[in-house]
């Protein structure tokens, strides 16, 4: 989703402007980056009340696909795995994955009946691959 604003922002130490990420543009496997959400911290508990933020590692294109296999399209999509303490939940879907000052990716889904599970990375989709989209619809 896109939200447009009425006027513009007033930028100051805390509303700054961050670049998008370039066409095409590829994370390398094991490169640290980190999601913020007010999903769930466990399983079967509520929402968070509180921000909070973890940081993931890229796991490799080819790893989320034999794992998730045609539900994962490495052209578009972008996954981390999680260290089984760490990871995004439910609730957290929709949240920018930043990789240094950018956000490269927005928190698609994970396995359902465990978000720390090891074994099946988290998923997100990948901005850059939109951005033909992007830049149509604000023109």
């Amino acid at each position: 989703m896109i939200l447009k604003l009425k006027s513009k922002a007033k930028l100051n130490n805390a509303v700054k402007v961050i670049a998008l990420p370039k066409k095409n543009e590829n994370i390398p496997a094991h490169q640290q980056c980190s999601i913020a959400g007010w999903g769930k911290t466990e399983q079967n508990s509520a929402e968070s009340s509180v921000l909070r933020e973890v940081t993931l590692k890229v796991q490799f294109n080819f790893e989320c696909r034999k794992i998730w296999d045609d539900k994962f399209y490495t052209d578009s999509m972008i996954c981390t795995v999680s260290d089984g303490k760490k990871a995004f939940c439910q609730g957290d879907s929709g949240s920018p994955l930043m990789c240094g000052n950018k956000p490269q990716g927005i928190a698609a889904y994970t396995f359902r009946e465990n978000c720390l599970n090891r074994k099946y990375p988290e998923v997100y989709m990948k901005i850059s691959y939109f951005l033909p989209w992007i830049e149509q619809v604000i023109g």
